[in-house]
C-alpha cells in the first residue's frame, strides 16, 4: 500500500484527502494539520512513498529557529521538503499546494500546483507520479546479486563467516560444503567465483578437487580461491598452487582481505567476459524520449573515468563504450582536472573515492567551484556506507563496490536523464 503524508489545513489539502481516503486509490494517509506536526510525522514515517502539503502552514507551535527559517510559515513546505530530501534521504515525489502564483528556485525541485485548480485533476496527476515513483524503488529492491560464489569446506563455521561478509558486498553464496556434493551441484549452475576453504577436505585434498574442476571446466572464466594455513605454502611450491588457483587467501585471514581479494576476483572475472564478448546478460540502455522530449542515446555523451586501477578502469571502459559512450581516461585526478579545462565530459565516473592525490571529496569541492551539475554530473564508486555527508555526500550518485555492471550503466543512464530533464539537449 502507497504510504502518503497530507499536511496542511488548506481546501484544496482537504479536498484531496477527501479524495484519496475515498478508495480508489489504494493509500495509507498519513494526516498533520501545522508544520510542528508534520515534521514529526517526517521523522516518524521515513519510508513515505509521497508529501503533499501546502506551502504555507501554521508554524506557531514549532521552535523559534524554525519559524524565522520559514518566514513565520510562508515558506513551510519547502523547510519540510528539505528534511525528507536532506535529513531523511528520502527522495520520494513533493507537491505543494500554493495560493500564489509566486515562484522560486526550490520550485524546479517539486511538483507545485494552484490550489484554484481542478482537485482531481491534481490528484490523478500526483498519484500516477508517486505510483511510477513506487515502482523505480520496488525495482531497485530487486537489483541482481554482482556475482555467485561456491563455498568448498569442512568447517561450517568459517563458511558461516564468509558467508555473512560475502551477503553484505551484494554477492550470492551457494554454500556447497564437501566435494561430493559441489560437483554435481557445480555442472547444473557453475558459480563465478569458486572458493575452497580448507587444504584437506572430506574424503579428498583440495589439490585433487581443484585438479577434478580443472578437468572438468579447462577453459571457464570461472575463478578460483584457495585458503591456506600459515606455514603450509613454500617458495618452490607458489608456481604449483597457481596452476591450480587465481589467488590464495591466508589463514588466519581479516575480513578485509577476503573483501579485497574477493573484489579483485571479481574484476578479473568481468574483464575477461568483456574480452571474449559474454557479457550479453547486460539489459540494454532503452533509447527514447524522457519526458522533456529529448532522445537519450548513448553515443551523445562523453563519459570521463578517473581511475587508479587499470583492471577496474579497462572494465568499466570496455562496458560503457559497449554501450556506445565515448571515453575519456584520466590517470590521477590532478590529470582529470587540467583535462577537463580542455574537454569537459558530461558525466566523471570516479573508480573509487580515495584517489591519492587529490581525494574524492576534495576534487567534488574543485569541480563544484569550476563547473554546476548542469555542467558535469559525477558518479563515484566505493564501498557500502563509505561516502561522508549523507547517502551519496557531494556525489550526484553513489554506487557500493563491487558494483554490478547492470546498476552501473543504468546509474549512468538516470544521472544523464535526470541532467536532460534540468538542462534539455539541443
Amino acid at each position: 500500500m502507497i504510504k502518503i503524508l497530507l499536511a496542511g489545513n488548506s481546501p484544496s489539502v482537504q479536498k484531496i484527502a477527501a479524495l484519496l481516503k475515498s478508495g480508489r486509490h489504494r493509500t495509507q494517509i498519513i494526516r498533520t494539520m501545522d508544520a510542528e506536526a508534520a515534521f514529526n510525522a517526517i521523522v516518524v514515517y521515513q519510508d513515505l512513498d509521497g508529501l503533499i502539503m501546502d506551502k504555507r502552514m501554521d508554524v506557531s507551535r514549532c521552535p523559534a529557529h524554525m519559524q524565522k527559517e520559514t518566514g513565520q510559515g510562508e515558506s513551510a513546505g519547502y523547510f519540510l521538503a528539505s528534511i525528507l530530501r536532506e535529513c531523511i534521504n528520502n527522495p520520494a515525489p513533493v507537491v505543494l499546494v500554493s495560493e500564489t502564483r509566486t515562484t522560486r528556485p526550490d520550485d524546479s525541485k517539486y511538483l507545485v500546483v494552484k490550489s484554484s485548480g481542478d482537485v482531481r485533476k491534481t490528484v490523478a496527476t500526483v498519484m500516477d507520479i508517486i505510483k511510477k515513483w513506487v515502482v523505480t524503488k520496488e525495482t531497485a529492491k530487486k537489483i541482481k546479486p554482482a556475482c555467485s560464489v561456491g563455498l568448498v569446506h569442512s568447517q561450517p563455521a568459517i563458511a558461516d563467516l564468509v558467508t555473512f561478509v560475502l551477503e553484505e558486498m551484494n554477492v550470492e553464496v551457494l554454500n556447497y560444503g564437501d566435494p561430493d556434493r559441489a560437483l554435481p551441484k557445480m555442472k547444473t549452475r557453475l558459480p563465478d567465483l569458486l572458493f575452497v576453504m580448507n587444504m584437506f577436505l572430506f574424503k579428498t585434498s583440495a589439490i585433487d578437487f581443484l585438479g577434478e574442476v580443472k578437468k572438468q571446466w579447462p577453459n571457464k572464466t570461472m575463478k578460483k580461491l584457495l585458503f591456506l594455513n600459515k606455514g603450509w605454502i613454500k617458495k618452490d611450491e607458489i608456481p604449483f598452487w597457481y596452476s591450480l588457483t587465481d589467488d590464495i587467501l591466508i589463514k588466519p585471514f581479516d575480513v578485509e582481505e577476503l573483501k579485497s581479494m574477493t573484489r579483485s576476483l571479481i574484476d578479473k572475472m568481468a574483464i575477461e567476459k568483456a574480452r571474449k564478448g559474454k557479457l550479453s546478460h547486460l539489459a540494454p540502455l532503452v533509447i527514447g524520449k524522457s519526458t522533456s522530449g529529448a532522445v537519450f542515446d548513448p553515443s551523445r555523451y562523453t563519459i570521463g573515468l578517473v581511475w587508479e586501477n587499470a583492471e577496474i578502469a579497462e572494465l568499466v571502459k570496455i562496458i560503457l563504450e559497449a554501450k556506445g559512450y565515448k571515453i575519456l581516461e584520466y590517470h590521477t585526478s590532478e590529470k582529470a582536472l587540467a583535462e577537463m579545462e580542455k574537454q569537459l565530459p558530461d558525466l566523471l565516473f570516479l573508480c573509487n573515492v580515495m584517489l591519492r592525490q587529490l581525494n574524492g571529496y576534495e576534487l567534488m569541492r574543485i569541480i563544484r567551484t569550476r563547473w554546476t551539475r548542469n555542467d558535469v554530473e559525477v558518479i563515484a564508486a566505493t564501498v557500502k556506507g563509505g561516502v561522508e555527508g549523507g547517502k551519496a555526500g557531494p556525489f550526484s550518485m553513489v554506487i557500493d563496490k563491487p558494483f554490478d555492471l547492470d546498476l552501473l550503466l543504468a546509474a549512468v543512464e538516470r544521472v544523464l536523464r535526470e541532467r536532460d530533464e534540468r538542462k534539455p539537449l539541443k
